[in-house]
């Protein structure tokens, strides 16, 4: 979906006037939809190439809000279909912020992780450009908690 102006807008940023000749309009009730739409295609290519790094290691959970995304499964197939979403993405406008991805591991041994981040780490060779990881069986997403009853109870009880 692509809008177009009758003529150039004039945007200023930052002392410099850019000429603005196509995007979305703000405000725009559909461009929600045209985004997810856009960014379906690539989420379902980067889940197959998750499934394909490493037999038996799939992407088992892909879901996504807008720009918010939930890979869950396999570390290794997960890892890929990252790595797959950093390659790719930018040829359609997507781009992930890697310094707000988090890596949340909430089980299995800490060679089987590390061996599973080891393609990603050089994928992204300076350290400021990877996500955060974490080692925890409890943790929230989305301001959802995630784990044992207890974990729940306190994170929800006032």
């Amino acid at each position: 979906m692509v809008w177009s102006y009758g003529q150039a807008a004039h945007l200023y940023f930052r002392g410099a006037v850019l000429l603005s000749r196509q995007g979305g309009l703000q405000g725009d009730p559909k461009l929600p939809a045209a985004f997810a739409t856009s960014l379906r295609r690539l989420l379902v290519e980067a889940r197959a190439a998750g499934d394909k790094y490493l037999a038996r290691a799939v992407v088992e959970l892909l879901m996504a809000f807008l720009d918010d995304g939930l890979f869950a499964g396999h570390a290794h197939a997960v890892c890929a279909a990252l790595i797959y979403m950093d390659k790719e993405g930018p040829r359609r406008g997507f781009r992930l912020k890697w310094p707000k991805v988090e890596l949340i591991f909430p089980a299995g041994p800490l060679a089987d992780v590390e061996w599973a981040l080891a393609p990603l780490w050089a994928h992204l060779p300076a350290p400021r450009l990877r996500p955060k990881v974490h080692f925890t069986p409890e943790f929230a997403l989305l301001k959802s908690p995630i784990g044992c009853d207890d974990y729940c109870t306190q994170y929800s009880t006032p």
